[in-house]
């Protein structure tokens, strides 16, 4: 690759690419593509220091990471809660409904099938797994 092939402003900005030629772009595809939080903090750690300020570029991957963490808090429930808040109500429902808990009345028993995500067991009720989970994945 001669030079001026090497990079492009656009295409493959020299800030973007290793000294070995590895471009951001294959990094968070292959590790992040549908994840943009995640996508964003690569991008910011690949870059780190060659077009802006080292510290300011890390300050920014660790924004996104944060911002990752706050998500995945918010979207993660763990089985004392989902025990707690979803299959208690329920079989409560159900025994206020027919007196016996998921027999009868409109709820079934809820179903349970192995999470390929995490390996443990999702509601197929609900689409939450027993082990940390989020919801369906």
């Amino acid at each position: 690759m001669n030079p001026e092939e090497m990079f492009n402003p656009i295409t493959r900005p020299k800030h973007y690419v290793s000294e070995t030629g590895l471009e951001a772009i294959e990094v968070i595809e292959a590790f992040a593509k549908d994840n943009p939080h995640r996508a964003m903090a690569l991008k910011y750690l690949c870059r780190a220091g060659k077009k802006d300020d080292l510290a300011d570029d890390l300050r920014k991957a660790i924004w996104w990471i944060e911002r990752e963490i706050k998500q995945e808090e918010k979207t993660t429930l763990r089985y004392k809660d989902f025990e707690d808040k979803i299959l208690k109500p329920m079989e409560e429902k159900a025994m206020a409904d027919t007196g016996s808990a998921f027999r009868g009345g409109d709820i079934p028993p809820p179903e349970w099938t192995h999470c390929e995500g995490c390996h443990s067991q999702v509601c197929q009720m609900t689409g939450y797994c027993m082990n940390y989970v989020k919801r369906p994945h």
